[in-house]
């Protein structure tokens, strides 16, 4: 939808918003994966290789997912909208089953080897992304897994606003651009 010249564009900022969201949420799956690559390579008895490896390659589709989608957007295009709400769907169905199994004691029972709190203090930071919401999920942490939600829930509601809709859509054409 092109705007005529009497029209007001629509405003970028909820879009935008969510874009450098989108892409700090891309670099903290980075910072997590890299991590638990790092702390993996010194110790692998303590993990389950399995786990390591999938929720690395998780970790890495996630943060490219939301780097380029939050590129994307910021560079208007609609498919980059469509990407950030799928990968932060993703990440919100984590973070909400890690919720259940914390709200109600749900225990594994598989002899997951992964992060103790004691050891590695470090994974109750915010900036692991995807393997920081898996930690918390098999430690059935309530506020971490809560905490985690927070980026995933916020970059979802601004990039599915009608805001960001409008201006996507708003997008000038390199015809329009020309005349």
């Amino acid at each position: 939808m092109l705007y005529k010249s009497g029209d007001r564009a629509p405003s970028g900022a909820v879009a935008q918003t969510a874009a450098v969201l989108a892409v700090l949420g891309g670099l903290t799956d980075l910072i997590g994966g890299t991590y638990l690559l790092i702390d993996f390579s010194g110790d692998r008895g303590r993990f389950d290789n399995s786990l390591v490896i999938f929720t690395t390659l998780g970790a890495a589709l996630m943060a490219c997912a939301l780097i380029f989608g939050g590129i994307q957007l910021w560079r208007r295009d609609e498919t980059g909208r469509y990407m950030l709400l799928v990968a932060t769907g993703v990440s919100i169905v984590t973070g909400l089953v890690g919720l259940a199994c914390s709200l109600t004691d749900y225990e594994f029972g598989l002899g997951i080897f992964w992060w103790s709190t004691t050891a590695h203090p470090l994974w109750t930071s915010p900036l692991f992304g995807f393997v920081g919401q898996l930690t918390a999920l098999i430690q059935e942490n309530l506020l971490r897994t809560a905490l985690d939600l927070a980026l995933p829930l916020t970059t979802f509601a601004l990039a599915a606003t009608k805001y960001a809709a409008h201006w996507t859509a708003a997008r000038p054409t390199h015809r329009a651009l020309t005349h």
